[in-house]
């Protein structure tokens, strides 16, 4: 690639990423993916702003495909988002999106830029709260953040929900009313349903 274009390209990701590195990081990726320009090449537009960075990826490898999205990557990304502390590991995220081992870890592939954790059944949790913020923000597309509190809360009830006084999970024990209470909160159609659970 001639050095003008590279000069070009880099100037133009230090005035777009206004000094954030997570902006220079990603849009740095994704061109290294795209591969090396060739000669003569214009510099490749670039996006404007950590959210749209954001906003790239999740239009381009989550929601390009509907179906998939509303199976799979909604409630996995959005169980990951909502929780609390470390977050929740791998087991955990098959239970609650009640996905097949291979589903969940080929969205979590896909997802690992945007990760932390999952080494060692150690929890996941997302790399940076701009993109947890992004997600829940009420757009399009829409996380329901409610729906996957309940979710979570649901998981943890159905496997500890007799047997609490034997539970051993610190996350279910901690944050499993937490949930609930956030579930209840943001659904109003069965927030009575979910308070009684949470009394109980």
């Amino acid at each position: 690639t001639p050095e003008p274009l590279l000069t070009a390209i880099a100037e133009d990701i230090a005035a777009k990423s206004k000094g954030n590195f997570l902006y220079a990081y990603h849009v740095l990726n994704q061109l290294l993916a795209a591969g090396v320009p060739a000669a003569g090449a214009k510099p490749p537009a670039l996006p404007d702003g950590i959210e749209a960075v954001y906003r790239g990826f999740v239009e381009r490898d989550l929601t390009s495909d509907e179906e998939r999205w509303t199976a799979i990557y909604r409630p996995l990304l959005g169980a990951i988002v909502v929780a609390r502390g470390e977050g929740l590991t791998r087991s955990q995220l098959i239970g609650i999106t009640r996905r097949t081992e291979a589903e969940v870890d080929d969205a979590l592939e896909t997802c690992s830029e945007f990760l932390v954790g999952g080494d060692n059944a150690q929890p996941l949790r997302v790399y940076h709260q701009s993109f947890q913020e992004f997600l829940l923000a009420d757009s399009d597309p829409r996380m329901y953040a409610a729906a996957r509190h309940e979710d979570v809360a649901t998981y943890f009830l159905g496997v500890h929900g007799k047997a609490w006084r034997k539970c051993e999970d610190p996350y279910a024990l901690r944050y499993t009313p937490w949930h609930l209470a956030e579930a209840a909160r943001g659904q109003e159609t069965k927030r009575e349903e979910l308070v009684r659970t949470l009394i109980q």
